[in-house]
């Protein structure tokens, strides 16, 4: 019989929903609840230090490929990266940031064709995007 696995029992709940949505929405433990569709319209959340709060823009997971000016403009707080990368799937290009007060700033180009971006931050994946 296979141990049971407690990784998840301590979690806080601002870090457990990034990817584990309860059936209850009660038992997220948040202050503020989300519906299963909010949820489920969030940016894929991969780094372990960022939380759903941190990202203030997209904070919607599906990004429109109709975006004005062809550009996806970023502003995230928490954790200060020393580099950040974007991927639609194939090769990683570094992308120029900066930073205002907490909030890294950055501008994405969209490629024509793309169904996802990828944002690393120091060559890690951070944010999982769909594009559409």
């Amino acid at each position: 019989m296979k141990e049971p696995s407690y990784l998840y029992y301590k979690t806080a709940p601002d870090l457990l929903v990034k990817s584990h949505f309860p059936q209850m929405v009660e038992d997220t433990f948040l202050e503020k609840n989300m519906s299963r569709e909010e949820f489920s319209n969030l940016p894929l959340i991969i780094h372990p230090e960022l939380k759903i709060a941190n990202v203030i823009e997209p904070i919607d997971g599906i990004i429109s490929s109709f975006i004005d000016g062809g550009e996806v403009s970023f502003r995230i707080t928490g954790v200060v990266p020393k580099s950040i990368f974007y991927s639609f799937g194939k090769d990683k290009n570094q992308v120029e940031f900066s930073t205002d007060n907490d909030e890294i700033l950055f501008k994405v180009p969209l490629e024509l064709g793309s169904k996802w971006l990828l944002i690393y931050y120091d060559d890690q994946p951070a944010l999982g995007y769909k594009i559409d």
